[in-house]
Parts: structure tokens; sequence; C-alpha cells
């Protein structure tokens, strides 16, 4: 209640609107297939994005991946025009995608887990032409409080644990060049709050990197 009464889904549309844009710049098709990993319980970008794309003249497919047990993917799919899965269908699917986004998600994992990382991205960036992570950069301590902060507004009611640590701008260029991974864009400068929130809605502590 505090987080929907404080943030609203302002972060959600801002962001929607930002990974359409991107898919829509990239895009070759009128009709796409998308992974999101990692998409959550609430999977309202995903949702937003499916109707941003559809203003723009694209139909898409989505597929998001996530921990679901048998009885949220029953809810979920029951109740959606995008498709569920566990995040095992990943390994024994054979499926391929125009885009997969991975949106604040690698830094749950962990981001001293690199090779956990590593097998992450390149098992995605093997089913899919064009990759999109969104994720954070902290600068010192205080960025790295500030974002503890807010992942515990924006996903404490989901019981998803809090980082300790996020990506340096350093260490994940360090990681995408290990892993051989081609750098299209970065967009580094995209402010996903209001003004209000002060050095919350910082844009230098969001990045959203175009990956093929």
């Amino acid at each position: 209640v505090f987080r929907k009464i404080i943030l609203g889904e302002q972060r959600e549309i801002k962001l929607a609107y930002e990974l359409a844009e991107i898919i829509k710049n990239y895009s070759k098709k009128s009709h796409i297939k998308i992974l999101d990993y990692g998409s959550g319980f609430e999977p309202k970008i995903a949702r937003l994005i499916k109707s941003e794309l559809l203003n723009k003249q694209i139909k898409c497919d989505i597929h998001c991946l996530d921990l679901y047990n048998i009885n949220d993917l029953e809810n979920l799919n029951n109740s959606s025009n995008i498709e569920f899965f566990h995040i095992s269908h990943l390994v024994n699917s054979s499926e391929f995608y125009d885009f997969a986004i991975i949106s604040d998600t690698l830094h749950h994992v962990g981001v001293e887990n690199t090779e956990v990382i590593k097998t992450i991205l390149l098992k995605i960036k093997n089913v899919t032409e064009i990759l999109i992570i969104k994720d954070h950069f902290e600068y010192s301590i205080f960025s790295r409080w500030v974002l503890m902060f807010m992942d515990f507004i924006g996903n404490y009611y989901n019981n998803v644990n809090i980082p300790k640590k996020y990506f340096t701008k350093n260490s994940f260029d360090e990681l995408l060049v290990e892993l051989n991974l081609n750098i299209n864009e970065k967009f580094l400068d995209k402010r996903h709050y209001s003004k209000i929130f002060m050095y919350l809605s910082n844009p230098k502590l969001h990045f959203i990197y175009v990956i093929s």
C-alpha cells in the first residue's frame, strides 16, 4: 500500500515506454516474439510493453519466465494474453526470440555471483537476436544505500531478497567483455521517477544496455 501511494505505477509506465521504443527501433518485423526473464508475479511491465508495441503497430507474443510453481502458472496463464513458464523452460525449449528482456533481475542473483550471471546471460543470448538488460549502477556507499532502499520499497511485498551490492560500470562492462557480447547501445540517462524524489530519481543509478 505504501509503495502504491508513494510511487504509483510511474516507474513501470516509463520503463515500459522506454523498452518498447528500443524494441521498435530494432524491430524488423510487425509481429515479434519476446522473452521476459525474471518477470515476477505481477508482470506489469510485460503487459505495458505489449500494449505500447500494439500502439506502434507491432504485435508481440511474450513469454514470461520466473520461479513460478504449478498454482502460479495456472493462475497467471488463465488470466492473461501473455504466456508464463517456469524458469527451467529455457533449458528444454527450442524457442527463439526476437528480443529478450532482463529487467532489474540480475542484481537479485547477486552481482558477486559472476559465474551464475554469465551462465544466465549466455543461455538467454543463445535464444534471442537482441538482448536488453535493465539494471542499476552504484558509485559509492551512499548510492548503494539508496538502491537498497529503493529495492526494499519495490520488492519487500514480494519477499524478494534485497541485494547488499550492485554493479559498477566497470564490473558490468568487464563481464560483457569476458562473454564476448557486443554492446549496441547504452542508455545511462533515463529518469524513471519524478524529480520530487530527488536523489532517488537520479538517472545515473539506472542503465539499459542493448546487446547483440
